[in-house]
């Protein structure tokens, strides 16, 4: 009985883990499909940077301010 037990909590916790996984995995491609869309066509390459916050130079700034 108690070896079916552990089995049985071994497939539970592997399924779980899949579902877990995959939908870490979904999550993450719908999330740099979005910025993608972001970068290239609702912004510029610049005010995406300013954005990210990796480029503030004066003509990045300007946009913002």
């Amino acid at each position: 009985m108690e070896r079916k037990y552990q089995i049985f909590s071994i497939i539970v916790k592997g399924v779980t883990f899949l579902t877990y996984f995959i939908s870490k995995l979904i999550r993450k491609l719908r999330l740099e499909k979005f910025t993608f869309i972001l970068k290239n066509v609702i912004f510029k390459d610049d005010a995406f940077n300013v954005l990210k916050g990796a480029d503030r130079n004066e003509k990045t700034s300007d946009i913002l301010w």
